[in-house]
Parts: C-alpha cells; sequence; structure tokens
C-alpha cells in the first residue's frame, strides 16, 4: 500500500507542472518530495483546477488513487495483498533472455521483499510499478582478519549452464538471506603467502 502511494504522490505533486515530460522523470525522487514538504509546498497545489490544493490534501488524493489502482490489480479483498507477488525478483539469463520461450523457461521470478530504500534492496521503477528491477547481485561478508570465517551468496548461481547442478543453487539461499562458508576454518593455516608490492609504494606520502 506504502508503495503505491508514494508512486501516486509523485504523480499528483508534480505531474501537472511537468504535463508531457512526467513521463521522463516520473521515477520518485525522495529528496524532492521531501522538499516539497517543508519548503516548497507550493507544488502541492494542481494548477489544473481553480482551488489551492495543500499537500495534505494531495496525501489524501494519492492515496485514494493508489487504492483504485491496488483493488483493480488485485482484487477488493485488501487482506489479499501480498507485496512479494507485485514485487517479484527478475533473475534472468544473460544470453537466453533475448530468445522467445527460452528466456522465460530458463529464468526465474520469485516473490522478492525489500524496496529501494531497504537494507535489504530491492529498487523497482515507477513507471513499471512493482517488479524489482536493482538487488543485490553479491553478499559478502567478510573479517579480513580471518578470511577463512567469510560467507558470500550470489544471485543464483556459480554457473550459468542451464543443466549444471550450479544454476541455481543458491538462488533460494539468497531470497531468504542465507549466506554460505566461503572458507575453513578447520584448515590448516597456508604453508607459503604470497604478497605483491608495488615498486612505486615508497614514493606516496599516507596523510590522516
Amino acid at each position: 500500500v506504502f508503495a503505491a502511494w508514494y508512486r501516486a504522490l509523485a504523480e499528483t505533486v508534480y505531474a501537472d507542472e511537468l504535463g508531457d515530460l512526467f513521463a521522463a522523470y516520473r521515477d520518485i525522487r525522495a529528496d524532492f518530495l521531501r522538499r516539497v514538504w517543508t519548503v516548497r509546498p507550493v507544488w502541492c497545489d494542481d494548477v489544473r483546477t481553480p482551488a489551492v490544493e495543500d499537500c495534505v490534501e494531495a496525501s489524501r488524493r494519492a492515496f485514494a488513487a493508489a487504492l483504485d489502482e491496488l483493488r483493480a490489480r488485485w482484487g477488493e479483498d485488501w487482506r489479499r495483498w501480498r507485496w512479494g507477488r507485485a514485487h517479484p525478483a527478475r533473475l534472468a539469463h544473460p544470453l537466453l533472455d533475448g530468445v522467445p520461450l527460452l528466456g522465460r523457461l530458463f529464468g526465474w521470478r520469485p516473490a522478492s521483499p525489500g524496496g529501494a530504500t531497504t537494507v535489504n534492496v530491492a529498487r523497482w521503477r515507477s513507471a513499471r510499478p512493482f517488479a524489482a528491477v536493482h538487488g543485490p547481485g553479491l553478499r559478502l561478508v567478510a573479517d579480513l582478519a580471518s578470511p577463512e570465517t567469510a560467507l558470500a551468496v550470489t544471485a543464483g548461481g556459480q554457473s550459468e549452464h542451464p543443466f549444471s547442478p550450479h544454476y541455481d543453487d543458491l538462488a533460494r539461499r539468497w531470497l531468504t538471506g542465507e549466506m554460505v562458508a566461503l572458507g575453513d576454518a578447520s584448515a590448516a593455516p597456508p604453508r607459503h603467502v604470497l604478497l605483491l608490492r608495488p615498486t612505486a609504494v615508497d614514493n606516496y606520502e599516507l596523510k590522516p
């Protein structure tokens, strides 16, 4: 509901001023909306009407428009609305995605949490709500003092071969936020260590 209202709010606030240009600038700009509320509330007025609307009225109109959109897409019962269903992640094969049928067959569109402003980022485009189009391809947690304890997960798997067992074996872990260990903490320390030292390092002066 918030995402639909937020999208409708952007249209309510500045579509009337931008006119035909709104389509090119409709992606939500949080900082702009914040400044409208705190510095330039005149943007909340709809220049197409003789009345003078304030930001509270703009918020109400946007909320009503958002509910109309959600009912049209997902039905009247709001208890059946699910963010994950409206916000699938799209994991596409880099080569087969452009091939009819094969792209859909070997792609994956799971329901996903998150949004543009969450820790588990999953940004969506306002022009094509609400499918996730931007997110982490790799998550990595590493203590450089103990690299053997590093954890990581990729979006999908290590292989791009659709019939490889590693094609999508990490997809579920990526979706749920799980990770896999990259090293073996019980392994013996390395016998040899290779150090790469740039020859020009002595020419630099380090300053705090």
